[in-house]
């Protein structure tokens, strides 16, 4: 079975969203059943058309990430905790005031903290290329640790390998996205109100 051009993906590319813009005009009126399900399917159509093309043109994408833990999509309030190597992340639940939710990444390079948020999601590079609001992600041939690895090439004592197995990581929030290279993370749920987590957390520091 021969691979698909450059065009057929860009053609599929443009299948997918003629069949979202469908979808979402669906939801105006009034539903009759089954519009919501159609808009994901087609939704998830167009994510797959963009990752394909993406990586058939050599460009970096998004996929998602193995994470059992999602955020409060409106005001999650993420908090980070950084020491050198590690990073913790700190957010609210859906629906759940008594609990946390918390990633620590391990064998962390470098982190961003900041833009862009929820109105401004379509000026992040990846928009386009698998890029999904509210869903921790992992990008595909990431140029971030490519440049990190560049920086680094000049020290003595530089090892390649540690930057084989680093891995790129996009989590966005509502009003903020945070993203760092690491070599891995693990997600769970902390017992504890918001500020009571982070309050233990620092004095697990040191």
């Amino acid at each position: 079975m021969t691979e698909p051009t450059i065009q057929e993906l860009k053609a599929s590319l443009a299948v997918a969203n003629d069949e979202l813009g469908r979808a979402v005009r669906a939801l105006t009126p009034k539903h009759v059943g089954g519009e919501m399900e159609a808009y994901e399917a087609a939704y998830e159509r167009l994510l797959d058309a963009e990752r394909r093309l993406a990586a058939a043109e050599g460009r970096p994408y998004a996929v998602l990430c193995d994470c059992p833990v999602s955020w409060d999509v409106g005001a999650p309030l993420p908090t980070l905790l950084q020491s050198d190597q590690t990073s913790a992340l700190f957010f609210l639940l859906p629906d759940d005031d008594e609990r946390v939710g918390h990633v620590r990444f391990e064998r962390l390079l470098s982190s961003l903290f900041g833009a862009p948020n929820d109105e401004t999601f379509e000026g992040h590079p990846l928009h386009g290329s698998g890029f999904q609001p509210y869903r921790a992600m992992r990008v595909v041939d990431s140029p971030w640790i490519a440049q990190l690895e560049r920086m680094n090439s000049v020290h003595r004592y530089h090892d390649p390998s540690a930057y084989a197995a680093a891995k790129h990581f996009i989590f966005p929030f509502h009003d903020t996205t945070f993203e760092c290279v690491a070599q891995s993370f693990t997600a769970s749920t902390v017992d504890r109100r918001l500020a009571d987590a982070v309050k233990y957390a620092v004095d697990q520091l040191y």
